[in-house]
């Protein structure tokens, strides 16, 4: 079965004093396409993106008829899968008669997604594709557990309990991944609840508890000042070292690294903006001598290299130094925020170069030498 929902602005019906243009629907099932009919939405002409099949803009109002155009689609699709053989012909009437079966649990986990997820999209709130693949890899693992068709109201109490055991099969996560997991589809049936698909979440998250977090990996100054010393001929390799280096001597993560341009330097800092979508913001890292050294021998263009070419160079000089644990170009980042915090530095300046949004992230990942610190330096007069 073949269909397709496509919106288009009717600009005959236009309002010359509110500037407004009404939004039609066109629906074509199987090759045959229904007369076309009104989504109860109307835009600026200007805000409309006919390839993109979205309003543009940043108000509040805005972000509602975008909500409102994927609620048409979301229905349509709905009325549609629930037809033993659908025709454009009925799935317009039934729409247009209200005669519309409740989404099913996988349905209204896509519809979540796209009325509190990816509708802020242009935004000031715009999540990052990251973050939104996240919530699509959830409604998959739900999709895979209770199939297409599942109800929501057959969400029973102890639900959770077969869902979380049925997550962590086969070793597919880990007990705090499940979790989240579980937690995204509580979340989900808060929403049916609001709109009016459900009138009661059964879920219960009380009977799980996340691991704690694990102890933060870092270089000491001895093991970064021993890859210092070691040269390589082959030059590649090398350029793997050295960014690997100069993560340690500034947080950058190799995905920053690769976008720094001469633009980014300053005499004495490095400028760059950092952050997840919503939350982005102009970070300062200082250059310290170290940074220059390396930025100076690349005369300020540092070389690029794909993120997995560098974790190889790093397994080989894991087994140099005889490591215990996994050297990988995330350990570089966490080896600058030791060696700001281990230097005196302040933690709210640390937390600042490390582009954390709050100071409690930065306390919650180095909360162990934190306390190491603050021990040491309060009984030092003692010593």
């Amino acid at each position: 079965m073949l269909y397709s929902i496509k919106f288009r602005l009717r600009s005959q019906n236009h309002n010359p004093h509110t500037k407004l243009t009404p939004i039609y629907v066109r629906l074509t099932v199987n090759g045959v396409t229904a007369s076309d009919f009104f989504s109860g939405v109307r835009c600026n002409p200007e805000n409309w993106l006919q390839k993109a099949q979205t309003i543009i803009g940043s108000s509040e109002e805005l972000h509602e008829d975008r909500k409102a155009l994927e609620n048409v689609r979301t229905t349509l699709k709905s009325i549609i899968n629930n037809l033993d053989i659908p025709d454009a012909f009925t799935v317009r009437k039934m729409y247009l008669e209200k005669d519309v079966p409740p989404p099913t649990l996988v349905q209204a986990f896509e519809k979540y997604i796209k009325d509190e997820k990816e509708s802020y999209k242009g935004t000031d709130k715009e999540l990052s594709e990251k973050t939104i693949q996240k919530w699509y890899y959830s409604r998959d693992h739900l999709k895979s557990f209770v199939g297409e068709n599942y109800q929501i109201h057959e969400v029973k109490k102890g639900f959770e309990k077969k869902y979380y055991k049925h997550l962590l099969s086969g070793g597919k996560m880990s007990n705090n991944h499940a979790i989240r997991n579980i937690s995204y589809l509580n979340t989900v049936l808060d929403y049916c609840i609001d709109e009016g698909f459900c009138e009661e979440n059964k879920l219960s998250l009380k009977s799980f508890s996340r691991d704690p977090s694990k102890p933060i990996l870092y270089l000491s100054e001895e093991q970064v000042e021993a890859i210092e010393k070691l040269k390589f001929s082959d030059k590649q390799f090398q350029s793997c070292v050295d960014l690997f280096l100069f993560s340690t001597y500034t947080s950058l993560d190799n995905n920053e690294l690769l976008k720094l341009g001469k633009d980014n330097f300053e005499s004495d800092c490095i400028k760059i903006t950092r952050g997840k979508t919503r939350n982005k913001s102009l970070q300062i890292i200082p250059i310290l001598p170290r940074a220059r050294k390396m930025l100076e021998k690349y005369d300020y263009q540092l070389p690029t290299q794909p993120t997995y070419r560098i974790n190889r160079a790093l397994d080989v000089l894991e087994k140099m130094l005889s490591l215990p644990f996994n050297l990988t170009t995330k350990i570089g980042r966490k080896t600058a925020g030791m060696f700001f915090l281990t230097n005196k530095v302040p933690i709210e300046v640390v937390s600042r170069i490390l582009g954390h949004k709050s100071i409690v992230t930065t306390q919650k990942h180095y909360a162990d030498i934190m306390n190491k610190i603050l021990i040491i330096n309060s009984t030092k007069h003692l010593m």
